[in-house]
């Protein structure tokens, strides 16, 4: 069970390194979709022992190892615990992280309010209509407070446009990004 951890945990850095390499390359040339279906995977690498569970099968099919490479000695069980208690300080800071910043989400969206110019709304509304997305699912604020547009919550989903009018290069990103 050691070992599973331990190659679970090599097998999701790797992935994760070359997830950071291909998602820069990726959304420079547009491919955002793409990217986020590679994120789906490299989550998968951190839970499913895809080193471990490989090398189990060469080792049984290839007898390259002779029934040695699972051995416990004294050096891989202590890589091994080493491993795990900076996986569950990462985790546990993680999480923490996270919650403290879904807080401060929450916050910032209890002072936003409801978009009621005209325009927006009617650009809104073609958005949602020709991505398929029913009216009311995802909702539109403006605030004050916000400098750049920002979506916020999965199952709510929550878009915020700052007040006010929007520079050159924000209208450029937001089209793009409704394009993908």
């Amino acid at each position: 069970m050691v070992y599973a951890f331990t190659f679970t945990t090599i097998t999701g850095t790797l992935f994760t390194i070359i997830w950071v390499l291909l998602e820069r390359i990726l959304e420079r040339i547009g491919y955002l979709k793409l990217a986020y279906l590679l994120l789906r995977i490299l989550m998968f690498s951190w839970v499913c022992p895809v080193a471990y569970i490989a090398l189990k099968k060469m080792n049984a099919r290839l007898y390259r190892w002779y029934g040695f490479l699972f051995l416990p000695t004294l050096f891989l069980s202590q890589v091994s615990i080493v491993v795990f208690v900076v996986w569950v300080l990462a985790g546990s800071t993680v999480i923490t992280l996270y919650i403290r910043e879904q807080i401060r989400v929450q916050r910032r969206l209890a002072l936003v309010k409801e978009c009621r110019e005209e325009r927006i709304t009617k650009v809104f509304s073609d958005i949602l209509a020709e991505k398929n997305i029913p009216e009311g699912k995802v909702k539109l604020r403006m605030s004050a407070f916000e400098k750049t547009p920002m979506v916020a919550n999965v199952i709510h989903p929550v878009v915020v446009l700052p007040a006010g009018s929007f520079p050159d290069r924000t209208k450029r990103h937001v089209k793009f990004s409704m394009k993908t």
